[in-house]
């Protein structure tokens, strides 16, 4: 009897170790050895086992498309006067592609073969009108992707829209950072002369581009408001300049 009994208390100390990889403990349990861990003298090393709830992984926050709803289009393709019509349309930035929903299908056209497009918002139905920027440079350099058209006209205002990715920075044994993959959408407006892109950066070039026009471009800019950093503010000064012009 008394051997038997021996046995069992054995088998009472021993059970911790035989079962330790197969976390026999609930998870309530594993955080409050863990806290206790924390709070006893000496604390615990890198080295010890921390038990707790697995955390949530990180999230994709953003996506590569310049509108994500679809837009019926008009498409000119390069090598034909013929325009592809009523598509609706979205256009994959990172991908360089437009998706053109067929049907139930939706399949995939590179940039690099449409010289033109214009969409229409399926809500306000505002057109929108692209160019292949191939056909542009900046500071020399050949572009990729298209252009948007914000102001056609003698001098025409044009957005460029580029992907840029934020990386999850998150550290584990600190728990600091994020984990989260963030898309994030820059955009650079420019005027063009000829085939050649100019980044606008500030008022006062924009008053020399517009010469002749310049002082009563500004003196619009002033009695209404516009913030020139905004897409709104150089679209109203673009349009006006072209309303001066258009006079003469």
């Amino acid at each position: 009897m008394k051997f038997s009994f021996t046995l069992i208390c054995l088998g009472f100390v021993l059970l911790p170790d035989f079962c330790w990889s197969q976390n026999a403990l609930p998870p309530q349990i594993r955080i409050r050895q863990t806290m206790d861990g924390l709070s006893a003298a000496g604390g615990i090393s890198r080295s010890d086992l921390l038990y707790g709830i697995d955390t949530d992984p990180g999230r994709v926050l953003g996506d590569y498309y310049l509108d994500t709803k679809w837009n019926p289009s008009s498409m000119l393709m390069y090598g034909s006067e013929k325009i592809i019509e009523g598509y609706p349309v979205k256009y994959d930035i990172e991908g360089n592609a437009i998706e053109v929903k067929v049907g139930k299908q939706v399949k995939l056209i590179k940039v690099s073969q449409i010289e033109s497009l214009i969409w229409y918002d399926s809500v306000t139905m505002v057109p929108r009108a692209f160019v292949n920027a191939k056909e542009y440079t900046e500071e020399g350099i050949e572009l990729s992707g298209l252009l948007e058209v914000l102001v056609d006209g003698n001098i025409p205002l044009i957005k460029r829209t580029t992907i840029w990715v934020k990386r999850p920075d998150y550290v584990v044994a600190f728990d600091v950072g994020s984990k989260d993959t963030q898309i994030n959408k820059r955009e650079v407006f420019y005027y063009s002369k000829g085939k050649e892109l100019f980044e606008i950066k500030k008022k006062k070039q924009l008053i020399e581009l517009f010469g002749d026009k310049g002082d009563k471009v500004n003196r619009f800019i002033k009695v209404n408001q516009l913030n020139i950093k905004e897409q709104r503010g150089l679209v109203n000064a673009f349009l006006h300049y072209n309303s001066l012009i258009s006079k003469e």
